[in-house]
């Protein structure tokens, strides 16, 4: 029950954060692929997987989205996001 609540409020942080014309979709297929979020703002998308624990790391759901959507992902860092700094940067997953 806490992740789902933790899932719902970064998604609400990310919302708020987010530049004025942005969309906001999910990713799900049936074999498991997902990505939480998807922001997509001026033809470019940013996907997240939103885990809460001690040691987050994107499941292999998420590894499978980012291979249908043909999405390059960034170098993991053990950096926290921080909602107040919307990415910009090559950090960001890019489509």
């Amino acid at each position: 029950m806490a992740g789902q609540s933790w899932e719902g409020f970064v998604i609400e942080q990310i919302i708020g954060a987010a530049p004025p014309l942005a969309e906001f979709s999910f990713y799900r297929t049936a074999a498991g692929a997902e990505m939480d979020i998807v922001v997509t703002v001026g033809g470019r998308s940013v996907g997240y997987e939103i885990k809460l624990s001690n040691a987050p790391k994107p499941g292999k759901g998420f590894w499978h989205a980012c291979e249908d959507l043909a999405w390059s992902v960034p170098t993991l860092s053990r950096r926290c996001w921080n909602p107040m700094r919307w990415p910009t940067t090559s950090r960001s997953f890019r489509r």
